[in-house]
């Protein structure tokens, strides 16, 4: 018998944009992974679809940018790689509005400043 992705996957990141796709088994295992980019209708459209996702039993959203942080305020975060950060300066600064998680710069050493 195979084993289904709620028996093999601790934790899932997705992307917004397939939010209502993702069933509601996986929701609470899974971070929705925001656009890098957002311009425009594009910003708009992420908002609506982070609000109405908020409400759906998601873990919480992968943040990319500094914007992220304001669409997304109040709602738990996990900080990805986009954020460049190399020390930890600069994971002191997105823990405080949030960040439970994040992910160093690929660039960043393990070297104590």
């Amino acid at each position: 018998m195979r084993p289904d992705a709620q028996e093999i996957c601790g934790e899932l990141v997705l992307p917004l944009e397939e939010a209502e796709q993702i069933p509601e088994a996986l929701r609470g295992k899974t971070w929705l992974w925001l656009p890098r980019v957002l311009f425009g209708q594009r910003e708009q459209t992420a908002a609506q679809a982070i609000e109405k996702a908020a409400a759906m039993g998601f873990l919480g959203f992968e943040a990319e940018n500094f914007a992220h942080l304001e669409l997304c305020r109040g709602l738990p975060l996990s900080g990805r790689f986009g954020l460049n950060l190399a020390n930890a300066l600069a994971a002191v600064q997105w823990m405080e509005p949030g960040c439970k998680a994040l992910s160093f710069s690929p660039a960043a050493t393990l070297r104590p400043m």
